[in-house]
């Protein structure tokens, strides 16, 4: 029961966050390409931690997961596994937690700064405040979020400058949408500015995790 629930409940949240389908995300039975070794040597984690790893790197670098249907043998209802529910599943979901707290950390960013720019800004630009300050606010949690990622281990060595070029469009797409719909909730609803930004930031939230998962 303990290895079925810990099992079924991980592959759930990598379905969830990671976009990846996997019937079983803590198998030890795995063929793993040749070229892709010398990748995974220099993937972080211990245990079952670095499982998780595996897979999230197989996403980042489209490797593609092939899944056969296997028996599953427990000894003596799987008394001698080394699965802690508590301890080995903070393990597991360590680098999903990560990514949530930096994504959250980053949202309050842009929000404290678009009201600091909002409000410099109103006095200068009578019809484009609530733009700009859309993109200055998002330079700064874009640069914040540089800065989190690489201190906490995201950062690659190798870094692809495709991959970077379509992360700086969608963060210009984002701040682009962000402002104008701003904008719109302000000018129809007659909303706070602020509160139409955090509207407006939700829904581009859940727009930019599917694209980014695509």
């Amino acid at each position: 029961m303990r290895s079925r629930f810990g099992n079924n409940s991980t592959s759930i949240v990598f379905k969830l966050f990671c976009g990846l389908n996997l019937k079983d995300t803590q198998t030890g039975l795995k063929g793993i390409p040749k070229s892709f070794i010398p990748c995974l040597m220099e993937t972080p984690g211990e245990r079952f931690e670095y499982a998780s790893s595996v897979l999230l790197e197989t996403k980042r670098k489209g490797v593609e997961i092939l899944q056969f249907p296997i028996r599953t043998i427990y000894i003596n209802e799987n008394e001698t596994s080394h699965f802690s529910p508590m301890r080995d599943s903070i393990r597991i979901y360590s680098l999903i937690l990560k990514y949530l707290a930096s994504s959250l950390s980053a949202f309050l960013v842009d929000i404290i700064a678009f009201s600091f720019f909002l409000s410099a800004a109103k006095g200068l630009f009578i019809h484009n405040y609530i733009i700009i300050s859309a993109y200055l606010s998002k330079i700064i949690s874009c640069t914040y979020t540089y800065v989190v990622n690489k201190n906490l281990g995201f950062k690659r060595k190798n870094g692809n400058i495709w991959a970077i070029a379509k992360y700086t469009a969608l963060y210009i797409g984002q701040a682009t949408a962000s402002g104008f719909l701003t904008y719109t909730l302000v000018s129809v609803m007659n909303l706070n500015e602020v509160i139409s930004k955090i509207i407006a930031d939700i829904f581009l939230f859940f727009v930019s995790f599917r694209i980014q998962d695509r």
